[in-house]
C-alpha cells in the first residue's frame, strides 16, 4: 500500500467490512490502526504488501511504547484480519502475521470498595451528605388519586363493561 494508493486499498478494506456486517465501531477502529500501521511501514519505505514479519514486529513493539498492550493486541488482531483479507484478494503472496503472537496483557485488578466505604456511600445516597433527603420518592410510588379507570378512553368500539362484584 504505497501513500498513493493507500487510499483504494482502505476503501476496498473499508467495503469488505461492512459487507461483513461490521459494527460502525468496529469498522472505525480497524480502519484507525490499519492507517498507524501504514504510516508506520511508509516511514520505513515499506508497503503492505512487501511488510515482512520483522516490520510488524517493529510496528508493533514501537505501538507498545505508546499504547497498552491490550490496545496492541487489538492491533495485532486488526493486522491478522486485513493479511488474511489481502491473502484471499491475491495482494500478498503470504500472510506475515501467521505466525505473531499477541502479547501479553497483564490482569489490571478491579479495585474493591471496603464495607465501610459502601456503607458510607449508600448512607449517603439515602440521606445526603449533610444528613438531609435528597429526593422525595420515586415517581412509580407516588400516587395522586391516579387509579383504574372507570370507564374506557373516548372512541374505543370495543370495550369492555365495568360491573360491580357479583354482577354479570
Amino acid at each position: 500500500m504505497e501513500a498513493t494508493s493507500a487510499s483504494p486499498l482502505l476503501r476496498s478494506f473499508e467495503r469488505h467490512l461492512c459487507a461483513a456486517n461490521r459494527a460502525p465501531t468496529t469498522v472505525s477502529t480497524y480502519l484507525h490502526a490499519v492507517r498507524q500501521a501504514h504510516r508506520f511501514l511508509h516511514a520505513r519505505g515499506k508497503t503492505f504488501e512487501a511488510a515482512t514479519r520483522a516490520d510488524l514486529e517493529a510496528f508493533m513493539a514501537d505501538l507498545l511504547t505508546r499504547r497498552t498492550p491490550a490496545t496492541a493486541a487489538t492491533y495485532l488482531k486488526v493486522l491478522k484480519i486485513i493479511y488474511a483479507w489481502l491473502l484471499e484478494e491475491g495482494e500478498v503472496p503470504a500472510d506475515p502475521t501467521l505466525r505473531m503472537r499477541p502479547p501479553i496483557v497483564p490482569d489490571t485488578p478491579v479495585p474493591i470498595v471496603p464495607d465501610d466505604g459502601l456503607k458510607r456511600l449508600l448512607q449517603a445516597a439515602v440521606t445526603g451528605v449533610r444528613g438531609q433527603r435528597l429526593r422525595g420518592p420515586p415517581r412509580h410510588r407516588r400516587s395522586y388519586g391516579r387509579g383504574a379507570r372507570a370507564e374506557p378512553p373516548l372512541g374505543d368500539r370495543h370495550t369492555a363493561r365495568v360491573t360491580k362484584r357479583g354482577e354479570a
